[in-house]
């Protein structure tokens, strides 16, 4: 019944797509979430941090949200800047 349901309305291809879409909506917004309670709590400083900021921006950028995607590649560079100038008072071993 949930078969013929479905090739008599919106077809598989269709429904997979918008499961995957839901499912790519859902997994943005959770990453969003994530960083901004990092930043809530001053976790920045991690490589983490900068792997999943450097991960949300390529998904925005993907999802066509260009300007968000610019400002979570921001935060990520900045990260990268920070770590770089650090190296270079940083005793090497």
């Amino acid at each position: 019944m949930i078969f013929q349901t479905i090739r008599a309305t919106v077809q598989f291809h269709r429904l997979n797509e918008r499961v995957k879409d839901q499912m790519r909506e859902w997994f943005l917004a959770t990453g969003i979430e994530v960083a901004q309670q990092m930043e809530a709590e001053g976790n920045v400083a991690t490589n983490e941090y900068k792997q999943l900021v450097a991960n949300v921006a390529s998904m925005l950028l993907e999802f066509g949200r260009f300007s968000s995607a610019i400002e979570y590649y921001q935060k990520a560079l900045a990260f990268a800047r920070a770590w770089q100038y650090l190296n270079l008072f940083l005793p090497t071993t």
